[in-house]
């Protein structure tokens, strides 16, 4: 089916959803665990709240399996007919699709092949997708949309997900490393009058209010040394900077750098 029509489709359900009552995109929903923390959960645990995208689904006939996903955990769900009401069910059934995000609350139990599973008391419409997701939730073969659709390599790829998480860890260590020894965290300008601290061809703009060019930050070494010159015995910053360069996949335009300095330290 073309991505069009599918898109039709989804807003007729959206507007069918609006007619019984129910908010597609409601604006907050207060869940009691994360998808990895209701893993760890015990059967017959009660009032269980999770919410996430449907990444996948089965249907048989009153009742429906699904699972949720979320950046760190995935969790089965099951709602029933005689759970949730014959409307309802009909709702979830005729109106959730894969890719729409959902919070449902219920109790944990075990199915017959011993799978922890919440089991929906009641369930919500937390967002309702308009494209189509990654057929089966494959990884993404084509490098151009990967890196261009960034949302749906993380959709379909644990690997780039636990990637992204690795980062985050990656710089939190840095960065409570750099406090221990004493180092104060700053900011300093993106843009700039005069590019500086290191070669590099900078992006240019014009400032409308003072009507003089200022240039994207190729490096945030000068007023760092400015923030020891002022004072600071040690400062460090995780610096966006922009370099109008040649690019490849592990050379982009704009990039986090790392740059530190310390007062009464020189090394050659």
């Amino acid at each position: 089916m073309a991505e069009d029509r599918i898109r039709e489709i989804k807003v007729e359900k959206i507007e069918k959803l609006r007619e019984q009552g129910l908010q597609p995109y409601p604006e907050r929903w207060e869940r009691s665990h994360t998808l990895e923390q209701a893993s760890a959960l015990e059967a017959g645990t009660t009032a269980v709240r999770v919410c996430g995208r449907i990444v996948s689904r089965r249907d048989f006939g009153k009742l429906s399996f699904f699972d949720l996903q979320d950046l760190k955990g995935r969790i089965q769900c099951s709602v029933q007919r005689d759970d949730l009401g014959k409307e309802s069910y009909k709702a979830f059934s005729k109106m959730v699709d894969i890719g729409d995000f959902v919070g449902v609350e219920g109790e944990m139990y075990n199915t017959k092949v011993g799978q922890l599973t919440v089991r929906a008391s009641s369930w919500e419409i937390l967002g309702k997708t308009l494209r189509p997701m990654p057929e089966k939730f494959h990884a993404i073969n084509d490098r151009e949309i990967l890196y261009r659709r960034r949302y749906l390599d993380l959709i379909s790829s644990d690997e780039s997900r636990q990637r992204f998480r690795l980062r985050r860890e990656f710089m939190r260590a840095i960065r409570d490393g750099l406090d221990e020894a004493g180092f104060d965290e700053v900011e300093t300008p993106v843009l700039q009058t005069k590019p500086s601290g290191a070669l590099a061809t900078p992006f240019k703009t014009h400032h409308r209010a003072l009507d003089m060019p200022v240039y994207l930050r190729i490096a945030p070494e000068t007023y760092l040394k400015r923030c020891i010159v002022a004072g600071f015995d040690r400062v460090y910053e995780f610096a966006r900077v922009f370099r109008n360069e040649g690019m490849d996949p592990s050379h982009l335009q704009d990039f986090t750098m790392l740059e530190y300095y310390a007062a009464y330290w020189n090394y050659i």
